[in-house]
């Protein structure tokens, strides 16, 4: 049984990976090539279309945008099981775990 089930799996493996393969040649959507053929068409557009995108990426630049910080206060809770013996733990470990995270 379990010599079926490996086999099984290891089959499922290549199908899967030759599938995926064969997906990869393949372009399903064809919006790039449409793109392009608008573009040489109209060459006003490719243009007006590296200016957006040029806009966009530096409105989007990490370095040129305001960082605001926001914090969150998050309860936490821990419950301590133990029988007043050594297997109890201080104030000081709970909070030591917390700062770690």
């Amino acid at each position: 049984m379990k010599n079926i089930i490996s086999t099984s799996f290891l089959s499922l493996l290549i199908s899967n990976a030759a599938f995926s393969q064969n997906t990869m040649k393949q372009n399903w959507c064809g919006s790039i090539e449409a793109m392009e053929t608008n573009f040489k068409q109209h060459p006003e557009l490719k243009q007006q279309f590296d200016a957006y995108q040029a806009k966009a990426n530096i409105q989007q630049n990490p370095l040129q945008q305001k960082t605001t910080v926001v914090s969150y206060t998050i309860p936490v809770v821990f419950h301590v099981l133990h029988q007043y013996g050594p297997e109890n733990i201080s104030d000081a470990q709970i909070y030591d775990q917390i700062s770690i995270f």
